[in-house]
């Protein structure tokens, strides 16, 4: 893990004595991990994590976290997302010990204001934001970053009821139009993306522009293979696979369904009626 995410090689070794890791073990290879976010990948120090640990100022996060709570106590959205930006800019500013602590509180806190105004975002954040075991899967400080960020606007403008739905709902939009032709695409994917409810997604979505989700998304493949099949000479087998689907046979059964005649009828200029 050092060697991938860090560019270094590094010999390591535990007393046979150790049968188990202990709890405190565990916190400081979780604490240990985090490290790499405060260096560049060719200029880590030789450093052991206890002599690390001895220089880092285990306070410098105390201010952040009061005014975090001070924001969410007054209901100010701005002044949360100042203090998650502080967090970033302090983890960029100088190496020091404590954001997995710091982010996960941030997300309790957080929790806790949601459901004191009735609001549960349990569903949203997923035990891996909960534990902050999510930051294992960054790569860089801005990624933990827009990650909080995406969390702490999503449910505070849930429980403060000003949420700008067309303005989210746009960026799904954009969203799909940008990346239709990834097969992964799904409504799941968009509801983790964005951090709202995959059920009150749908609902949203639907209600605004009048057509689900999963079939904006055929659509918008459709319109795509259409033109491919118009323009260009490029496979059958190939258009269905950069039109995002894993299965050939199911992209001929849902063109035909929307274009009533298949593929190959389409590209000779057969017309059809959608179903």
């Amino acid at each position: 893990m050092l060697e991938q995410s860090l560019g270094v090689q590094a010999a390591v070794s535990v007393s046979g004595l150790s049968r188990s890791l202990s709890t405190a073990s565990t916190v400081e290879a979780d604490r240990a991990m985090d490290v790499r976010f405060f260096y560049e990948k060719t200029n880590i120090p030789v450093l052991s994590y206890r002599q690390f640990a001895a220089k880092s100022d285990h306070t410098v996060f105390d201010n952040i976290m009061r005014l975090f709570r001070e924001a969410l106590n007054g209901g100010s959205l701005s002044g949360a997302l100042d203090a998650v930006s502080m967090l970033a800019a302090k983890c960029r500013e100088a190496p020091v010990l404590g954001l997995r602590d710091t982010y996960t509180d941030m997300v309790r806190l957080l929790s806790r204001a949601c459901y004191r105004k009735g609001r549960s975002i349990l569903s949203l954040l997923g035990g891996e934001n909960l534990s902050g075991s999510i930051l294992d899967t960054f790569e860089a400080i801005e990624e933990v970053e827009e990650n909080l960020r995406r969390i702490v606007t999503a449910a505070m403008r849930d429980w403060m009821q000003q949420e700008d739905t067309t303005g989210i709902l746009e960026q799904v939009r954009r969203y799909i139009d940008d990346r239709f032709m990834e097969s992964s695409l799904s409504t799941a994917e968009l509801a983790k993306h964005f951090c709202i409810s995959s059920g009150y997604l749908s609902a949203l979505f639907t209600k605004t522009y009048g057509i689900p989700i999963t079939k904006y998304i055929t659509r918008r493949r459709m319109e795509y293979a259409a033109g491919l099949l118009r323009q260009t000479a490029t496979s059958l087998e190939t258009i269905a696979e950069l039109c995002g689907f894993n299965s050939f046979s199911y992209f001929m059964r849902v063109f035909k369904t929307n274009y009533g005649v298949t593929p190959s009828q389409f590209r000779n200029g057969e017309e059809g009626g959608a179903s």
